[in-house]
């Protein structure tokens, strides 16, 4: 990912992985990972993964990362 101007020209750099396991019917559990690097024009320049439950989830060094663990039920 790539910033403009206004965003000082920072970039991301994300890598995500995930693995879902289905269990007989309409459960389904899963595993997730994210991690993002970033960098740019701007230093220091603060990782943020979208989706973080916090509105101010930057953060405070270049690097980030997220683990998930669910289960899904259909109805």
């Amino acid at each position: 990912m790539k910033g403009n101007e206004v965003l000082a020209n920072n970039k991301a750099h994300p890598i995500t992985t995930a693995v879902q396991y289905h269990f007989p019917k309409r459960t389904m559990a899963y595993v997730e990972a994210v991690y993002q690097r970033a960098g740019g024009d701007c230093e220091p320049a603060q990782a943020w993964i979208n989706g973080l439950l916090e509105p101010n989830a930057a953060a405070s060094s270049r690097s980030q990362a997220l683990a998930r663990i669910g289960m899904q039920t259909r109805f």
